[in-house]
Order: structure tokens, then C-alpha cells, then sequence
């Protein structure tokens, strides 16, 4: 017998505030097996965790992906993570002897469904694919379905095959004096907003950590190992160095730089 080829997706839709929404999304892709929904409502973005075969997800995506576009409008959209799309990422993940080359397969087919039918324009990205997420939301790639221009209200959809990601926690043997044990390392990209703000959730509270006006923007990636965080450029430039202070509320450009964060001198 031959053996079923079984896919995942993990969708990244542009609404994480409106449960509305979220579950008329969610609903879309009722061919499918749903495993989770996880709204975030400081990013205004929710990720949809989806399993199925081919046919299935082919059609249960261009449905969640036709509802977002129904349902959201780019136009009026305010989140701190940069976007593209109402639908914005659309990964195509390999379970069980599934190959990646069958991921991108099925990347293909919804991204020609999703320009045919929709006339929304695609990004493809990830394996064989000429793009990274990183040239996308820089504005260094041209839609490969549809464009120059997106849609007025949708904007475009990256869809790619990648391998699955993977979290987990380790302990060192030897570890550095000065490092805790307890202490998170961890990366996130993000985007710097328009009052030059980053913001970072830390201690169950929203710290909006001042740039400058001047890097409104600039995608950038913080480097944290909490409590100190190393905010950077893509080009390797570092933007801030500094040790939040969890004594402390971080609302953002109002407040001094030096009354919220003391800058870290030890840091490697």
C-alpha cells in the first residue's frame, strides 16, 4: 500500500484582536484538521495550525486564505509585527515521510489557486524558491504570481515549503559565572514603528523600547537573553544595548531613554 502523504500548515493571518474574525478564519479551513489557534493581540496576528492531506489542504487553505481577504483590510491594520498580507505566511511543513519537495509541490498549487481565483499576488519563499521571508518584507522581491502591484486591501501571500521548527530547552554543563541558569535566550525579528518603538513583552508587561524616528521602519532583530537585549540591523549594526528594568513601566518615546533602561557595559 502506498503510503499517504500527510502535510501540515502553520497560516500567519493579519488579526489577533477580533475572535470574530479569528473563528471565521479558522472555520474556512474546515477540510482540514485544525490542532490550534493562537491569537496574539500585541501583534495583531494569529497563527492557524492545520494538518491534512493534499487535496484537502490545497482547498481548505485557499479558503481560510479567501475569508482573511474578506474579512481584513490592510488598509486599517495596526500591529507591531511587519506584514505583507491578511493572510501573510503560508508555510507548507512535511509530516512523516512526506519529502519537502512534495511541500513545495503543494506550495505551488495554492499559490496558483490563490492568484486564479482571488487575484491576490504571491510570494513563493523557502525551499526552491528564489526568496526569503528577509527579501520579501525588505521590498527586495517582485511578486512571482501577480503584481508589481498589491491588492489594494489584501496586499500579497508568501507561500513556501519548509522543515519543521524546533524549540527546546537545554542545560550546560559549564556556563559562564555571570549567566544565570534561569536566564531565556531567545531572537525575534521585528519591525520599528513609526515612533521609532520596538516593543517586547517582558515580565507579563509590554516594554516599548525607544530607537529613534530616524530607524522608523528598519527591520531588526532583537538578541535577548533576558534581561539584557541587544537590538540589531539586518546589516549587523547595533542599535541599543540595554538591561530592562523590571521595577519599572515602558511607555515608549515620552518617556527619557535613561529613565527606563541603564546601558550595559558588560555585555560580550
Amino acid at each position: 500500500m502506498d503510503e499517504v502523504e500527510l502535510f501540515e500548515s502553520v497560516p500567519n493571518f493579519s488579526e489577533g484582536r477580533d475572535r470574530y474574525v479569528i473563528d471565521a478564519v479558522a472555520a474556512a479551513s474546515s477540510p482540514l484538521h485544525m490542532l490550534d489557534v493562537d491569537p496574539d493581540p500585541d501583534h495583531h496576528r494569529v497563527v492557524i495550525s492545520l494538518a491534512g492531506v493534499r487535496e484537502r489542504l490545497l482547498d481548505g487553505l485557499v479558503n481560510a486564505i479567501a475569508r482573511a481577504a474578506e474579512k481584513i483590510d490592510l488598509r486599517t491594520h495596526a500591529g507591531v509585527h511587519p506584514r505583507v498580507g491578511a493572510a501573510d505566511v503560508v508555510p507548507i511543513v512535511p509530516l512523516g515521510q512526506t519529502s519537502l519537495d512534495a511541500c513545495r509541490e503543494v506550495a505551488r498549487a495554492v499559490g496558483d489557486r490563490v492568484w486564479t481565483e482571488l487575484q491576490i499576488p504571491v510570494y513563493f519563499y523557502g525551499h526552491g524558491a528564489e526568496w526569503t521571508l528577509a527579501d520579501i518584507r525588505n521590498g527586495r522581491a517582485q511578486p512571482d504570481l501577480g503584481g508589481p502591484e498589491l491588492h489594494p486591501s489584501a496586499g500579497a501571500v508568501c507561500i513556501g515549503a519548509r522543515s519543521p521548527l524546533v524549540a527546546f530547552n537545554a542545560r550546560l554543563r559549564a556556563r559562564p559565572e555571570l549567566v544565570p541558569v534561569t536566564t531565556r535566550f531567545r531572537v525575534r525579528h521585528d519591525k520599528v514603528d513609526s515612533c521609532g518603538r520596538v516593543t517586547l513583552r517582558y515580565q507579563s508587561q509590554l516594554r516599548h523600547i525607544y530607537i529613534g524616528r530616524a530607524h522608523k521602519g528598519e527591520t531588526i532583530r532583537l538578541l535577548i537573553a533576558e534581561p539584557n537585549v541587544r537590538i540589531v540591523r539586518d546589516d549587523g549594526r547595533l542599535l541599543r544595548e540595554l538591561t530592562l528594568d523590571p521595577g519599572r513601566r515602558y511607555f515608549g518615546a515620552r518617556t527619557p531613554v535613561h529613565n527606563v533602561v541603564r546601558q550595559v557595559s558588560s555585555m560580550s
